[in-house]
C-alpha cells in the first residue's frame, strides 16, 4: 500500500510541474494569438479598402475616358463599340451608357437588357441615376440601390459629364458597378471566425459575411486615439450585431472616403478561447492525477509480469505457451494459462470443422445461385425482347416486374413509377378518360380488352390481356399489353378517306355528269354562251379533281420520302399575286400585301411556294366569317437570317386546343363546315411538308371568332 501511495505521489509531482509550465506557455501563446488576430484584422480591413479604392479608381478613370470620347462620336453604333471596348477593361462594369441632355440613351453596352429588349432609345429621366446626376461636378458616385431595367440587381452608379471640345454639355456617361465583384474582393481576404461588412455612404450594406445579412450592425463606436484623431489607416471600433458584441477594425474607402470596411470578431469567441485553455489545463491535471493513482494501485511487478506473459500468449492465440511465456510464480495465473491452452485446442478443432462445412455450403449456394441467375437472366432477356409490354403481379395484385416496353407505354400517363403500384389502380388511372373503358376488375380477370389511353404524348389504343401464372410463389398473374394504336389509326384513316372520297369526288363528278347530259340534248337549242358556261364549269370541276389527285400524290410522296424541292432565287411578290388570283374564285376577299425590301427576292422552290401560299390563302377564304368582309394580310420580312412570312385573316379562328391537330391528315377545324368550305383536309399537311423541305418551320396563333395567323420561318 505504501508503495502504491509513493508511486502515485511521485508520478503526480513529476506530471504537475510540466503541466504548469505548459499552461503558462499556452497562456502566452493565447496572448500572442490575440495580438496576431488584431494585426490580421487591421491588415484585412486595410487591404480590402485598398482593393476597393483601386477598383473604383479604375472604373472612374474609364468613365472619364468615356465622357471625353463619346461626345466626339457621331453615330450610336460607334458609341456602342467604344463602350464595349471600355467594358472589357473593367470586370466590375454591369453596363455602360451615354445619355443625351434630354435623358435618352444614345449608346449602350450591353445592347439588350435581361428581357431581350434593346437598351438604346430608352427614356432614363425616371431612373435613379438621372435624378442623382450632377452638373456642378465632373463626376458623381451614388449609394447602392436595387436597379431595374438594364440590370435587375443591387448596383452602384458612377456618372460623369460628357462635354464637347468647346465645353458644351453633350450628355452624361454612366456605368452600373457589379457589387458582387466588390464582395469577391472581401471574400478573398476573409478569415474563419471574422465578421466583415462593407457599407456605402448611406449605410447600405454592400457585403456581409455569411449569416450576417439579416442582422446588420445596430451600434457603431470608433475608438479613435485622442493624440491622433486623424491618423491614417484602419481604426479600432466596437459594435453590436444582434446579441453579440464585436471588436475589430474599420477603414474608410471609396472615391469620397465615405465607404466603410469593418472586420471584427465577437468578444464571446475571444473569451471562449481563453476559457478553453484554462479548462484544458485543469482537465489535464486531473487526468494525470487519476492516472498516477491508478498506476500506483497496479504497480506490483509479479502481477504485471504474469499478465504480460499471458497477454503475449493470448495475442498469438497459441495453445501451448513459449518457454519465455510460461508462468511459474502465481498459481492462479498458471491455472488460467493451462485452461486457456485447452480452450484454444478445442477451438482449433471446432474451427476446422466449421470451415469445412462452410466451404461445402458456399459451393452449393454458389452453384444454385448461378443456375438461378442464369435462368432469371434468360427469362429477363426473353421478356425484354418482346415487342409488347409485360407486367407481372404478386398475390396482392401489385406490379413487381415490368419490361421496358410496358414502362414506356405507361410512363406518360402514370403518376410516378409503375413498379410497386396496384395494377387495378394503374388501369383506372391511365384509362379513366375513356367513356367506354371497362372496370379494372374486368380487365384483370382475363380475356383481351381494347383500351383507350390518353396522355401528354397523344392518344393510344392498347390490347390488354390478363392471364394467371400457376405454381408461382412471387408471380401470381401476368398482363400482356399490345400497342394497337397504328391499327386503330388505320381504321380511322380509312373511314376518313372513304368520307372524303364520297364527298370530294361525288360532287364534281355529279356536276360533270349533269353538264354533259345537258349538252347532249341538242334539241334543246342551247345558246353558244350557255354551252360555254357549262364547258367552263366542267373544266373547273375537272381541275378540282386534278387538284385532289395531286394532293393525294403529294401525300404519297411525303410518306415515301420522295417529296423534293428545287430552290432558286425568285421574286416573292409575283408568287403571292398568282396565289391571290387562284383564291379569288372561292369568294369575296380583300388581300393586303406588304413586303420589306430585304425580302423581295427569296431562295425557294417557286412552284411549291406558290402551292404553300395558295393553301394558306384558300383556308383563310374558306373559313371566313359570314358577318364581315374577309380581309387577309400577307407580310414578308427578314430577321436573324430568316425569311418570316405571315398570313393573317379575320375569319372564324381555330377552337382552343385544336391548333396542333390542324396539321393532321383529313382534319378540318369544323368538320360540319365541309359542305360550305370544301377541301380534303390535306392542304396543311402538304404545306407543313413544303416548309420542312425548305428547312423551316410553320406556326399558328389563333383566337376563336377573331382570326388566325400562320407564320412561316425559312432560312434566308
Amino acid at each position: 500500500m505504501q508503495f502504491r501511495k509513493a508511486l502515485t505521489a511521485a508520478t503526480a509531482a513529476v506530471a504537475i510541474i510540466p503541466i504548469v509550465v505548459l499552461a503558462a506557455f499556452e497562456w502566452r501563446n493565447v496572448v500572442s494569438e490575440m495580438d496576431a488576430l488584431e494585426k490580421r484584422q487591421r491588415m484585412t480591413a486595410e487591404r480590402i479598402a485598398e482593393a476597393i479604392n483601386a477598383r473604383l479608381s479604375s472604373a472612374l478613370e474609364l468613365m472619364l475616358l468615356a465622357a471625353s470620347e463619346l461626345p466626339e462620336l457621331a453615330s450610336i453604333e460607334a458609341r456602342d463599340r467604344t463602350l464595349s471596348h471600355i467594358a472589357r477593361a473593367e470586370p466590375a462594369f454591369l453596363n455602360l451608357h451615354f445619355d443625351t441632355p434630354e435623358g435618352i440613351s444614345r449608346g449602350f453596352h450591353p445592347l439588350l437588357n435581361p428581357a431581350g429588349v434593346p437598351n438604346n432609345g430608352v427614356d432614363h429621366r425616371g431612373r435613379r441615376h438621372w435624378k442623382e446626376r450632377r452638373t456642378d461636378a465632373p463626376y458623381w458616385i451614388s449609394a447602392s440601390f436595387e436597379a431595374t431595367g438594364a440590370a435587375d440587381e443591387r448596383i452602384v452608379n458612377i456618372g460623369a459629364q460628357a462635354r464637347t471640345r468647346t465645353g458644351e454639355l453633350a450628355g452624361f456617361a454612366v456605368c452600373a458597378l457589379d457589387l458582387k465583384k466588390f464582395a469577391a474582393l472581401a471574400a478573398e481576404y476573409e478569415n474563419p471566425g471574422d465578421a466583415i461588412w462593407i457599407t456605402d455612404s448611406k449605410g447600405g450594406i454592400l457585403y456581409a459575411s455569411r449569416g450576417l445579412e439579416s442582422a446588420p450592425i445596430s451600434t457603431f463606436e470608433a475608438l479613435i486615439p485622442e493624440e491622433s484623431p486623424t491618423s491614417p489607416g484602419p481604426i479600432p471600433f466596437q459594435a453590436a450585431q444582434g446579441q453579440k458584441v464585436l471588436e475589430g477594425w474599420f477603414a474608410q474607402t471609396g472615391l469620397s472616403g465615405d465607404w466603410r470596411v469593418m472586420v471584427a470578431k465577437p468578444n464571446a469567441l475571444r473569451q471562449m478561447e481563453l476559457t478553453g485553455i484554462i479548462l484544458r489545463s485543469l482537465l489535464l491535471i486531473l487526468f494525470v492525477l487519476g492516472a498516477s493513482g491508478l498506476a500506483g494501485m497496479l504497480a506490483r511487478r509479479p502481477i504485471e509480469k504474469a499478465l504480460f506473459k499471458l497477454q503475449s500468449q493470448v495475442a498469438a492465440a497459441r495453445p501451448e505457451p513459449l518457454s519465455c511465456e510460461r508462468i511459474h510464480s502465481l498459481a492462479e495465473f498458471e491455472a488460467l494459462q493451462n485452461e486457456f491452452g485447452l480452450l484454444m485446442k478445442r477451438l482449433s478443432i471446432a474451427r476446422a470443422e466449421i470451415e469445412s462445412v462452410n466451404r461445402h455450403l458456399a459451393d452449393e449456394v454458389a452453384r444454385q445461385t448461378k443456375a438461378l441467375r442464369t435462368q432469371m437472366e434468360m427469362l429477363s432477356r426473353i421478356f425484354e425482347s418482346l415487342a409488347d409490354g409485360l407486367l407481372l403481379l404478386d398475390q396482392e395484385g401489385v406490379i413487381v416486374w415490368a419490361n421496358h416496353r410496358a414502362e414506356r407505354l405507361f410512363a406518360a400517363s402514370a403518376s410516378g413509377k409503375i413498379l410497386g403500384s396496384a395494377a387495378g389502380t394503374l388501369v383506372a388511372q391511365c384509362f379513366r378518360a375513356g367513356n367506354k373503358a371497362p372496370e379494372p376488375e374486368a380487365v384483370l380477370s382475363g380475356g383481351t380488352h381494347r383500351l383507350q389511353l390518353k396522355s401528354a404524348s397523344g392518344e393510344h389504343f392498347l390490347d390488354v390481356t390478363a392471364f394467371p401464372i400457376e405454381g408461382g410463389d412471387r408471380f401470381a398473374r401476368g398482363i400482356l399489353i399490345h400497342d394497337a394504336t397504328d391499327a386503330a389509326r388505320m381504321e380511322t384513316l380509312k373511314e376518313n378517306l372513304i368520307g372524303v372520297v364520297a364527298h370530294e369526288l361525288k360532287t364534281p363528278l355529279a356536276a360533270i355528269a349533269l353538264s354533259a347530259e345537258t349538252l347532249t340534248r341538242r334539241d334543246a337549242g342551247w345558246s353558244e354562251e350557255f354551252e360555254d358556261d357549262l364547258l367552263q364549269g366542267m373544266q373547273r370541276e375537272v381541275g378540282a379533281l386534278q387538284q385532289l389527285i395531286s394532293d393525294w400524290l403529294d401525300v404519297a410522296r411525303i410518306d415515301g420520302g420522295t417529296f423534293i424541292i428545287q430552290k432558286r432565287i425568285v421574286q416573292l411578290k409575283p408568287i403571292i399575286l398568282r396565289a391571290q388570283k387562284r383564291v379569288r374564285a372561292l369568294g369575296p376577299v380583300q388581300i393586303r400585301i406588304t413586303i420589306d425590301p430585304d425580302a423581295e427576292c427569296v431562295n425557294v422552290d417557286p412552284d411549291r411556294f406558290l402551292q404553300l401560299l395558295t393553301n394558306l390563302l384558300s383556308n383563310s377564304v374558306r373559313y371566313r366569317a359570314q358577318e364581315r368582309e374577309c380581309i387577309i394580310e400577307v407580310h414578308a420580312e427578314t430577321k436573324h437570317s430568316e425569311l418570316l412570312l405571315s398570313v393573317s385573316d379575320n375569319g372564324i379562328g381555330i377552337p382552343e386546343g385544336e391548333e396542333k391537330r390542324i396539321f393532321d391528315r383529313f382534319y378540318q377545324v369544323n368538320m360540319g363546315m365541309r359542305r360550305r368550305s370544301g377541301g380534303t383536309g390535306l392542304g396543311l399537311v402538304i404545306s407543313l411538308a413544303i416548309v420542312r423541305a425548305h428547312g423551316g418551320t410553320i406556326e399558328v396563333a389563333s383566337t376563336p371568332h377573331v382570326g388566325s395567323t400562320f407564320t412561316v420561318r425559312i432560312p434566308y
